[in-house]
């Protein structure tokens, strides 16, 4: 019998989606990689890949010839900013400004609604990072 068969897959999400920490617009660190200990803002989120894109690190030449470049630079920039994985981001918080995890923190519901509100919090100064 062939081997494959014994491999086991992968788990996947129903949906497909992977959770993330991150908000686009978040400030964030690499953790690892050619851009070790910088810091930069979300661009984008990829939740079915778990990766992030941000501003200004990680870039990436594109394949295209010289010649073809020129004539469209418009069109497409010679670099952009690749998708890290959220493994390797930490957050920074913007009350202490050091790197670390966030938590959740369960706020009492408001007048208009029945559900409690989930806020994201600071697992170092335990302060709202959303509010």
């Amino acid at each position: 019998m062939p081997r494959s068969i014994f491999r086991k897959k992968p788990y996947k999400n129903p949906e497909g989606l992977k959770i993330c920490p991150f908000k686009k617009g978040d400030r964030v660190q690499v953790l690892s990689g050619k851009c070790r200990d910088k810091v930069g803002q979300i661009l984008q989120i990829r939740t079915k890949d778990g990766q992030v894109t941000i501003e200004g690190l990680n870039m990436v030449s594109s394949g295209k010839s010289k010649q073809r470049a020129k004539q469209d630079a418009k069109k497409y920039p010679e670099t952009f900013p690749a998708p890290l994985a959220v493994s390797n981001v930490a957050f920074i918080c913007p009350h202490c400004s050091k790197p670390t995890r966030l938590g959740h923190e369960f706020l009492p519901p408001d007048e208009n609604s029945v559900k409690p509100r989930k806020v994201r919090v600071c697992r170092r100064c335990k302060r709202r990072v959303d509010d």
